[in-house]
């Protein structure tokens, strides 16, 4: 990467350090918290799913024998849930029979009967742009005597959902300012081990230009790719130097005659 070109070396390293820890983690984040979410998601219809069966249960008397005021009896025991934030019981014919809604909530008309189906009406991640529109909802058989007399329709909101996913999101964010830290904490400790030694063959190249001295040598500290660079110019070195004595003996030779 040209950007990463003329930088110092312990900067190439920390920066390589940090930027791959932090994808790592980034990764590995986002790998749980998709699972997280289609688990919760899935917990969601199954709850939605029991408290639907207890709603038909306990409106099946109350579609047999028409009594819309028991239904709706039946309807309010959903304030246990400020999630769900409407309700509706049909007759067999399909027609609204009783009716929830959650203090507050928007009055919506009461959708076609279908069977036995569940859905999100969400785009997974799309809850964060229009959350208070998105729900998941239920319809489920009333059935008496294997005889269906209704329908129960029960709606979710996504809130619950947005805020596990808010925070995951924080959970992700700590542990990536976490990782971060500590990866740049290992890098500043460890890193001499790599540096170090490129960092002495510098400076043993700039005392031999500064001083013009061949019998300098730089300090081997390993047997790694950075030692062998070391041995190589310790050798040229050695040429150099040897080249050296050899052209002042000469020169020396040349003024005595």
């Amino acid at each position: 990467m040209t950007i990463l070109r003329d930088i110092p070396i312990k900067l190439k390293l920390t920066i390589i350090t940090m930027v791959t820890s932090s994808v790592a983690v980034l990764f590995s984040c986002g790998v749980i918290v998709s699972f997280e979410t289609i688990d919760f998601r899935r917990g969601m219809i199954e709850e939605l799913l029991t408290t639907a069966t207890m709603v038909g249960d306990n409106s099946s008397a109350a579609l047999t024998f028409q009594d819309a005021a028991a239904a709706e009896v039946t309807l309010r025991s959903l304030d246990a849930d400020p999630h769900v934030v409407t309700a509706f019981i049909y007759d067999s014919a399909g027609q609204p029979f009783a009716s929830y809604y959650t203090p507050g909530s928007m009055l919506v008309a009461p959708p076609p009967v279908e069977r036995n189906i569940h859905r999100f009406t969400d785009s997974s991640f799309g809850i964060f742009q229009n959350w208070s529109d998105d729900y998941l909802e239920v319809f489920h058989d009333i059935t008496v005597a294997g005889e269906k007399v209704g329908t129960v329709y029960l709606r979710h909101d996504m809130l619950e959902l947005r805020d596990d996913l808010v925070r995951s999101a924080y959970l992700a964010l700590g542990a990536l300012v976490g990782a971060s830290l500590l990866a740049l904490l290992l890098t500043r400790r460890l890193m001499p081990v790599v540096s170090g030694p490129i960092m002495d063959l510098g400076q043993t190249v700039r005392e031999v230009a500064a001083r013009k001295d061949f019998s300098i040598r730089a300090v081997k500290r390993g047997d790694d790719e950075v030692g062998r660079l070391i041995d190589g110019f310790n050798e040229m070195l050695g040429e150099i130097q040897h080249r050296d004595a050899a052209l002042h003996a000469a020169h020396e030779s040349l003024e005595q005659r």
